[in-house]
């Protein structure tokens, strides 16, 4: 996937003959990104924002790593508002992405 990342202008995402995800490649990546949080113990994902979250990796002590499709400063918004501090977003490579996406259950549409 990596290789032909540069080449790519839309790109749909298929799991057992279904499509999760289609779109231009600028845009998913514009917008599936690792957001890492602390997070207070037990915290759990609000129903809300579930279908944005594609993978939640648990860390040590409060740290807690998100990989989610939606808009950065609308979900961090949100992350905030649900008693989290965003520490960092970073940008997924493509081949990154696409395991996420494989796991959503939700369909993703990037414009």
């Amino acid at each position: 996937v990596g290789e032909v990342e540069t080449l790519l202008d839309r790109i749909g995402v298929l799991r057992s003959g279904r499509l999760v995800a289609q779109g231009a490649t600028s845009a998913l990546l514009d917008q599936v990104k690792r957001y890492h949080l602390d997070a207070p113990t037990g915290w759990t994902t609000p129903v809300a924002l579930a279908p944005h979250i594609l993978r939640r990796e648990t860390g040590l002590g409060s740290q807690t790593r998100l990989v989610a499709a939606a808009d950065e400063a609308w979900l961090v918004a949100a992350l905030q508002a649900a008693g989290v501090t965003v520490r960092d977003v970073s940008r997924l490579t493509l081949s990154e992405a696409v395991p996420a996406l494989l796991q959503s259950e939700t369909h993703h549409e990037f414009a």
